[in-house]
């Protein structure tokens, strides 16, 4: 007789099979039933990436690291270029040669798509490692995927740079390498770690910089002989300041004068005695999401939360001392603040890990809590709702710390959460409203898109939550049909920048024997299209808080345009560009600002203008469609439409008026 278990039940052959049947039916329900959550997860996921990262063509500073990529192949065409004409940051990154390749072994175009999704399954991947490493479970990771993706991944200041672009830079490399890197160090595998981060470093140092500093800090606990490699990199690196090696003999040199007036007007978004109050607003609630993980989190949480608050807190300490007030032009390269991109992913990640939690306990403190982190949500898609996140998320870790200590919140401040909810919520609603209304006013139909699939996607969250997984997964799939086709949201001036119309052939040859041309708005026009330099634009004066010489010349041409009141210039103080000579932004500049322009730049030699200037002598290129213009009008936006281009030769108003003969002007399409 073959052995058996006495404990067991022992089933006659009949009932045995019935017995097996009924658990392999079951096995295959519940497999069915695990497919189609992950099914779920997966599109979620998708749309989710879909509404927080278009993809919108080549914009942002991937013209700049494009066009670093091409003029590095005919250098002699565009050495001149402000841009270039005195330096630029390629030398410290290994990224413009294999954008370069790329670009040769295709085209601008398709090298960008290529390399901007290459760079977008890297961060995805680095990410994927860290959210593995820290959360224990599908569902936690899932919601921590999420809540990375759809909470604001803005940082530093002005709302210049977030964490996972979505157009191609060295940067969303370097992001996706050093996440993985993290995650290695939570793991304790320190050779890979060491690999990734020394990678992560080549490809772009500034935002590796801050995962070495947290990866040293999981490692040096209880490893005391660790403490001497900072000693031995700060010694290292003053020797090879004595020695002038570049970049650390910049630590022996200060920016003083118009060199700095330039970096706090171009490169504000460095200096943090420049951030607006949002910008201080979001660092806070990441640090307050930061603490309530450490507070309630598990080791390894709690590990990581204290590495990132020590690497966070030093970095912004030594560029607020060392940049803004000292004026130190190495640590102001080195730009410290940019560590808030960590802050930003980890205190996200560590978010979707804390909702279980909260919605497990459903009470008043807890929905507080929620409430709070939703309007952090809604910050990345309708700005100014940091400002009710923080008080809202204050209020509640307050009122949940309290209850931990004394057992129960007092009646007051019981009244205190539930009112300034209430108060938070509407106001919420409220802001909502407005930015649709203003959306649908001046036909943003990119940003409607991306608000219909905002909707869709918490529609779906809400079916999957109450049991109805199959509408949810067939909502997120015609959500996500709609978002390829639309995924595509490049802008009619980026068309323009690759399409193949040129002026009229009287304007190309004015275009080309001008040896300087301004043209307004239209930096990725000249490079890309017509293949020539551009006289000044905002983007071009990036190289101000590198170099001097770049800082000044870029002061030298803004100063004499800003009278133009053009594309290229702030409304405001708070922009980061030169600040427009026009107070109306609607104002037509007049000849005087012309002459002006032209008489105080010697160099330049035309001037293309959207605006047509009464009785000046210009010649016109009617566009077979329209350009948008969307500027910023007492706290609203207005669009205007735009279907020509008027070109100003210098000659014409650097001769005396009464030389003039009268105004020419001819149309020519």
């Amino acid at each position: 007789m073959p052995c058996s278990n006495p404990g067991a039940v022992q089933f006659s052959t009949p009932l045995r099979e019935k017995y097996l049947v009924n658990r392999s039916f079951a096995s295959f329900v519940a497999g069915k039933a695990e497919i189609r959550r992950y099914g779920f997860f997966l599109s979620f996921l998708a749309l989710l990436w879909m509404c927080t990262r278009p993809y919108r063509g080549i914009v942002h500073d991937s013209i700049l690291y494009s066009f670093q990529a091409i003029a590095s192949a005919v250098p002699e065409r565009f050495s001149d270029d402000l841009y270039l004409r005195f330096g630029s940051q390629e030398d410290f990154s290994l990224y413009t040669p294999f954008l370069s390749l790329v670009i040769r072994l295709t085209d601008i175009e398709t090298a960008n798509l290529i390399v901007t999704i290459a760079g977008q399954i890297l961060w995805i991947v680095g990410a994927g490692l860290l959210v593995r490493a820290v959360c224990h479970t599908p569902e936690r990771r899932f919601l921590a995927f999420a809540t990375l993706l759809l909470m604001p991944a803005a940082y530093g200041g002005l709302g210049v740079f977030s964490y996972a672009e979505h157009f191609q830079t060295p940067r969303i490399f370097a992001e996706g390498i050093a996440l993985a890197g993290i995650a290695m160090a939570v793991r304790c595998a320190w050779r890979r770690s060491t690999a990734l981060l020394a990678l992560a470093m080549l490809v772009h140092p500034l935002m590796a910089l801050p995962a070495v500093a947290v990866a040293f800090l999981l490692a040096a606990r209880g490893r005391p002989a660790l403490w001497l490699l900072p000693l031995v990199a700060l010694a290292a690196s003053i020797a090879l300041a004595a020695a002038d090696v570049q970049p650390f003999l910049r630590i022996r040199q200060t920016i003083n004068g118009d060199w700095w007036d330039a970096v706090v007007q171009r490169s504000g978004f460095a200096l943090m005695s420049r951030w607006t109050l949002p910008d201080i607003f979001l660092i806070l609630v990441q640090f307050i999401v930061a603490g309530l993980i450490y507070w309630r989190g598990d080791g390894v949480e709690r590990k990581l939360v204290r590495a990132l608050t020590i690497t966070v807190v030093v970095a912004l300490l030594v560029n607020f001392v060392a940049a803004d007030l000292l004026h130190n032009l190495l640590v102001l390269n080195l730009q410290f603040y940019r560590a808030t991109w960590l802050l930003g992913v980890i205190a996200n990640i560590l978010a979707g890990a804390l909702l279980p939690r909260l919605y497990a306990e459903r009470d008043r403190v807890s929905a507080a809590l929620l409430v709070g982190l939703a309007l952090y949500a809604l910050e990345h898609f309708f700005p100014l709702m940091i400002a009710l996140a923080l008080p809202q998320l204050a209020l509640a870790s307050a009122a949940l710390w309290a209850r931990h200590r004394m057992g129960s919140i007092s009646r007051a401040m019981g009244a205190a959460l539930i009112i300034l909810t209430w108060l938070t919520t509407l106001c919420a609603i409220a802001l909502i409203a407005v930015y649709l209304e203003q959306a649908i006013a001046v036909r943003l139909q990119a940003r409607l898109w991306v608000y219909g699939l905002l909707a869709s996607s918490v529609i779906a969250a809400s079916l999957f939550v109450i049991g109805r997984s199959n509408s949810a997964i067939a909502l997120t799939t015609c959500a996500i049909a709609v978002g390829i086709s639309i995924y595509d949201q490049e802008s009619p001036w980026q068309r323009l920048a690759r399409s193949d119309d040129r002026p009229p052939r009287e304007l190309m040859s004015i275009i080309e024997h001008a040896k300087n041309v301004y043209w307004e708005s239209g930096m990725d026009y000249s490079w890309f299209a017509l293949g020539r330099t551009q006289y000044f634009s905002c983007a071009q004066g990036t190289g101000s808080m590198f170099y001097e010489r770049t800082a000044l010349e870029y002061v030298r041409r803004g100063r004499a345009l800003a009278a133009l009141g053009t594309l290229d210039f702030a409304a405001d103080e708070s922009g980061f560009c030169f600040r427009s000579g026009v107070r109306e932004q609607h104002a037509t500049p007049g000849q005087e600002a012309l002459r002006h322009a032209c008489q105080s730049l010697p160099d330049l030699d035309l001037i293309v203008l959207l605006s047509e200037i009464r009785d000046a002598p210009r010649l016109t290129w009617k566009l077979p469609y329209a350009l948008p213009v969307y500027r910023p009008t007492r706290g609203r936006l207005v669009r205007s439409d735009h279907d020509r281009f008027h070109f100003y030769q210098c000659k014409d108003f650097r001769t005396p008026v009464s030389a003039q003969l009268g105004p020419s002007r001819a149309t020519l399409n």
